[in-house]
């Protein structure tokens, strides 16, 4: 059988066109892209934040400080019983291997049979929480 060769009539080319047109406005559409075009009061009042963005005042003269707030929390050392061994951040969680097993965050450790509940778990340390305070387990440096 004889292959046709395809020819292109200018109603394919019309529409072609178009597609190459209207295809990337229609992706900026979908991923919340904001078009070229604004409205007037839109630019206005854009630049309006642009203006107050490029000011910079000091905190102390701009903000109010107030007494209500609590300090930062301490935290102590964690029981030498506790050894932090390795910390291991992913996309799909957090664990930290502590005396040779594994948790993860809000898990409860039980060392010499008193609970604490790992709270945080950060890049070679972990942050614990017993008996009201937090704590802090560091991995040990290796010589």
């Amino acid at each position: 059988m004889a292959r046709r060769k395809q020819k292109f009539s200018v109603l394919h080319l019309l529409i072609m066109a178009a597609i190459l047109i209207w295809l990337p406005a229609m992706i900026e559409r979908m991923a919340g892209i904001p078009s070229a075009t604004m409205d007037p009061e839109v630019s206005n009042h854009q630049s309006t934040e642009k203006e107050s963005v490029t000011t910079v005042n000091p905190a102390s003269s701009s903000q109010v400080q107030t007494t209500d707030e609590r300090p930062a929390p301490t935290l102590k050392p964690a029981p030498s019983s506790l050894r932090l061994q390795e910390t291991l951040l992913s996309a799909s969680g957090k664990t930290a291997i502590i005396n040779g097993r594994a948790f993860g965050e809000q898990e409860m450790i039980t060392p010499l049979g008193y609970p604490y509940r790992i709270q945080t778990i950060l890049a070679g340390r972990v942050i614990l929480e017993g008996d009201g305070s937090l704590y802090e387990l560091k991995r040990q440096a290796f010589p």
